[in-house]
């Protein structure tokens, strides 16, 4: 399977290498409107966690984390460090 460049190729990856894909997720089905809606519901932590998932995730929720984190007033960074594991 090709490495994707960038998100317009996420129906390209969709279509690649459908033996790896469950038949079954409903995921795998959206378009990337839909995904991008649902990312776009989703916390800032919880986008970072979607971002590891799988590359198709990596290349929505795409994001340069340590800017966005910097955006966060004191509050949402702790909001978002919450949603963080410890070490």
């Amino acid at each position: 399977m090709e490495v994707l460049q960038h998100a317009d190729d996420l129906e390209k990856h969709r279509l690649a290498d459908t033996s790896k894909q469950p038949s079954e997720n409903i995921l795998h089905k959206l378009t990337r409107d839909e995904l991008l809606c649902i990312v776009d519901l989703l916390d800032l932590h919880d986008k970072f966690w979607l971002t590891q998932t799988c590359e198709v995730f990596r290349l929505l929720a795409k994001r340069d984390w340590d800017h966005e984190f910097s955006l966060l007033d004191k509050e949402q960074q702790e909001r978002f460090l919450a949603g963080m594991p410890s070490d």
